[in-house]
């Protein structure tokens, strides 16, 4: 199947978040950027060091957001993290998303990461920015992350940051992604991106800073998954599964993605 494309190239901006040449331009150049990027704040103090960062990272459908949900109410000191991006708004974004709606664009995206003013930054294969800046995070924060962010926030200086990989079930996971396929176009670029965020979690399977959790696959089982993370910031104490459990779940995940892929043709 053919994983990967942009899709024409406009020349006339219309719409909030419509790509021009220029704005293609700028995402590929700071997609070469990416790899070697780090938040180093101006005046050598960031804020960072009195915040706690829970990043939930995981292929879409794994429950990235629906884990963060649970966390915020069970706890509620935690708020969502906020995030910029230069595609237009989604009557899903939260409060906290500054989009092109309100005027994010690839040319203030790329000023911000020249002036090391985003704490991270990930270029999506459809040529949009996303990024977070140090006022958009609260001092007990949580929400979702691309796995390409991880080396550049665990240098950030965060009090805590907290990496937690999302992972389900093979059967319930598919059932998701099968749900994705109908209600978003671009239901291809995010099985890309599930396909490269499963390889992170198998290359960093045993690695000390990083947690996997179940989100299940009913209200108990979420709650249980929030549970776990709200422990690992104020006890210290990483959620318990197996490595067999880990290798098991992405196993599964992984063939319910290259199931979902077969299906587009």
């Amino acid at each position: 199947m053919k994983w990967w494309a942009f899709k024409g190239v406009t020349t006339t901006m219309t719409n909030p978040g419509e790509l021009s040449p220029l704005d293609r331009e700028i995402a590929v150049s700071l997609r070469a950027k990416q790899p070697n990027y780090r938040f180093e704040p101006l005046d050598n103090y960031s804020e960072l060091s009195e915040k706690t960062f829970v990043a939930t990272i995981g292929p879409t459908g794994s429950g990235k957001s629906t884990l963060m949900d649970a966390v915020i109410r069970l706890a509620p000191e935690f708020t969502p993290n906020g995030t910029r991006t230069t595609r237009a708004r989604r009557p899903s974004d939260p409060d906290n998303f500054k989009t092109a709606n309100e005027g994010i664009t690839h040319q203030s995206m790329n000023q911000d990461v020249i002036n090391r003013k985003l704490v991270n930054y990930s270029v999506f294969d459809t040529g949009h920015v996303y990024g977070t800046a140090p006022e958009d995070i609260g001092k007990y924060a949580i929400g979702p992350i691309l796995s390409d962010s991880i080396d550049n926030l665990l240098s950030a200086g965060f009090r805590d940051f907290i990496p937690v990989f999302t992972v389900a079930r093979g059967a319930l996971y598919q059932s998701r992604l099968e749900n994705e396929r109908l209600q978003f176009p671009d239901i291809e670029s995010r099985l890309i991106e599930a396909m490269g965020s499963l390889t992170f979690a198998r290359l960093n399977v045993e690695a000390p800073w990083l947690s996997f959790v179940d989100t299940g696959n009913s209200d108990e089982e979420l709650d249980a998954a929030a549970n776990d993370v709200i422990r690992t910031v104020y006890q210290r104490t990483h959620p318990i599964m197996t490595t067999a459990h880990k290798l098991q779940l992405l196993d599964e995940m992984q063939k319910a993605v290259q199931n979902v892929g077969r299906q587009l043709g």
